[in-house]
Protein backbone atom coordinates (compact mmCIF):
# COMPACT_ATOMS: atom_id res chain seq x y z
CA UNK A 1 0.00 0.00 0.00
CA UNK A 2 1.36 3.41 -0.96
CA UNK A 3 0.90 6.34 1.41
CA UNK A 4 -1.22 9.34 0.57
CA UNK A 5 -0.70 13.04 1.12
CA UNK A 6 -3.97 14.90 1.46
CA UNK A 7 -4.32 18.65 1.37
CA UNK A 8 -7.63 20.15 2.35
CA UNK A 9 -8.53 23.74 1.62
CA UNK A 10 -11.88 24.39 3.27
CA UNK A 11 -14.47 21.91 2.01
CA UNK A 12 -13.07 21.61 -1.50
CA UNK A 13 -9.81 20.41 -2.97
CA UNK A 14 -8.23 21.99 -6.00
CA UNK A 15 -5.81 20.77 -8.63
CA UNK A 16 -4.06 22.30 -11.61
CA UNK A 17 -6.22 21.89 -14.70
CA UNK A 18 -3.42 21.24 -17.18
CA UNK A 19 -0.85 18.69 -16.02
CA UNK A 20 2.32 18.11 -18.02
CA UNK A 21 1.88 14.87 -20.04
CA UNK A 22 5.12 13.42 -18.63
CA UNK A 23 3.85 13.93 -15.09
CA UNK A 24 0.35 12.67 -15.91
CA UNK A 25 1.86 9.21 -16.54
CA UNK A 26 2.77 8.88 -12.84
CA UNK A 27 0.16 6.81 -10.96
CA UNK A 28 -2.46 9.04 -9.28
CA UNK A 29 -0.46 12.21 -9.99
CA UNK A 30 -2.28 15.33 -8.78
CA UNK A 31 -0.68 18.76 -8.96
CA UNK A 32 -2.20 21.26 -6.54
CA UNK A 33 0.12 24.18 -7.29
CA UNK A 34 3.42 24.86 -9.06
CA UNK A 35 5.30 23.61 -6.01
CA UNK A 36 3.06 20.89 -4.50
CA UNK A 37 1.80 17.58 -5.87
CA UNK A 38 0.98 14.07 -4.69
CA UNK A 39 1.08 10.71 -6.42
CA UNK A 40 1.57 7.01 -6.12
CA UNK A 41 5.07 5.53 -6.29
CA UNK A 42 6.97 6.95 -9.30
CA UNK A 43 9.14 4.60 -11.36
CA UNK A 44 12.91 5.09 -11.43
CA UNK A 45 12.57 6.91 -14.79
CA UNK A 46 9.76 9.12 -13.51
CA UNK A 47 12.01 10.50 -10.75
CA UNK A 48 14.08 12.08 -13.53
CA UNK A 49 10.94 13.59 -15.07
CA UNK A 50 9.99 15.07 -11.69
CA UNK A 51 13.47 16.60 -11.31
CA UNK A 52 13.33 17.99 -14.87
CA UNK A 53 10.01 19.66 -14.01
CA UNK A 54 11.53 21.42 -11.00
CA UNK A 55 10.52 19.16 -8.11
CA UNK A 56 13.31 19.11 -5.53
CA UNK A 57 11.96 17.01 -2.66
CA UNK A 58 10.05 13.74 -2.36
CA UNK A 59 8.29 12.73 0.85
CA UNK A 60 7.95 8.95 0.94
CA UNK A 61 5.15 7.90 3.27
CA UNK A 62 4.54 4.31 2.22
CA UNK A 63 4.81 1.49 4.72
CA UNK A 64 8.33 0.14 5.21
CA UNK A 65 7.29 -3.29 3.86
CA UNK A 66 6.16 -1.78 0.51
CA UNK A 67 7.96 -3.59 -2.35
CA UNK A 68 8.05 -0.45 -4.55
Amino acid sequence: MVGLILVCTSAMSYSVDEVDPGLAEIINFRQYSESFASSGQPSREQFSVLADKGFERIIYIAFTNNRN
